[in-house]
């Protein structure tokens, strides 16, 4: 039997904590949903992360996610158009357990021990240094989460990052983030060049191009016609043009091995245009048009020959 003075205080204890939920905010209680700690914390069992590379800036266009304007506990954000002379003075803090293995606001999974950090207002990704000012300690890191929302910071360091600044224990430390921006390929003296350094610095065995090919959308361009035996006229894309004939041999090969989709090098007065097709119909060479202009190739257009 339950004695009324032990019943009495069970309820008055539901009252109150039922009188707790309700006060709370819609984000708060989403946040308490969302992650299984209530509190931030480093990791159970200290990696070592001592080795953990800086972010190699690189140029990445906007994520789909995270790149709009925002409202956060009442408070609007507007973000950047873009990251180009960004410098900023303030106060760093970190993230660690709590968050890891979760989205961040461009749609990513957050990973503690890579290095990554948050802002308030960069483009996603971003690239940014981050220099502890009373030390010199400097890292280089990957923008691509939002926050820090408490008033006074200007940026949350991923655990690795913060490791590497030596800030884990104080939990803030006073830094200058600075903007790194990296000119996009097309955009450079040479873009093919720039495509094979960037390719070679990387040692991956293709070109970065920022699209996944599935063997039924390669499919769907895969050529009706043979280049060589026919001479109708047909629908090509011409994807980018150099002086510089190997390196432009170079990358009609490896773009026709992504989309496995025939290609030809175009030689007109030392300039040599890398184009892919024949294609039987316009249709199949808008749909593969539409994948290159999203990627690095976005000044490719159709040429009818």
């Amino acid at each position: 039997m339950i004695k009324p003075a032990a019943s009495y205080a069970c309820l008055l204890s539901a009252i109150l904590l039922a009188g707790c939920a309700s006060n709370m905010s819609a984000s708060d209680r989403y946040q308490a949903k969302r992650y299984q700690q209530l509190d931030d914390s480093a990791p159970a069992s200290p990696v070592d992360v001592s080795q953990v590379p800086d972010a190699m800036p690189a140029y990445e266009p906007k994520s789909r996610g995270g790149n709009s304007n925002y409202k956060v506990r009442g408070k609007h954000y507007k973000v950047m158009d873009s990251a180009d002379g960004f410098s900023e003075l303030g106060n760093a803090s970190w993230y660690g357990n709590k968050f890891h293995g979760h989205k961040t606001s461009n749609g990513e999974i957050y990973n503690m021990y890579a290095m990554s950090a948050a802002h308030k207002n960069l483009p996603l990704p971003s690239f940014v240094k981050v220099t502890r000012l009373d030390t010199g300690k400097q890292v280089i890191v990957r923008v691509n989460d939002r926050g820090p929302f408490h008033s006074g910071r200007i940026i949350d360091l991923s655990y690795a990052a913060a490791y590497k600044l030596d800030m884990l224990k104080l939990g803030t430390a006073k830094v200058k983030i600075e903007a790194i921006t990296v000119t996009p390929p097309w955009q450079q003296s040479d873009p093919i060049m720039a495509l094979l350094d960037q390719q070679a610095a990387e040692a991956k065995p293709t070109l970065p191009i920022h699209v996944a090919v599935t063997s039924q959308v390669a499919s769907a361009f895969t050529p009706m016609l043979d280049p060589v035996v026919t001479n109708s006229t047909h629908w090509f894309i011409q994807v980018a043009a150099t002086q510089d004939k190997q390196r432009a041999d170079a990358l009609v090969t490896q773009l026709s091995s992504i989309f496995e989709q025939t290609g030809r090098t175009v030689t007109e007065q030392n300039l040599h245009k890398i184009q892919l097709g024949p294609f039987a119909d316009e249709v199949a060479a808008d749909k593969l048009l539409e994948i290159l202009k999203k990627g690095e190739f976005s000044s490719a257009f159709k040429v009818y020959q």
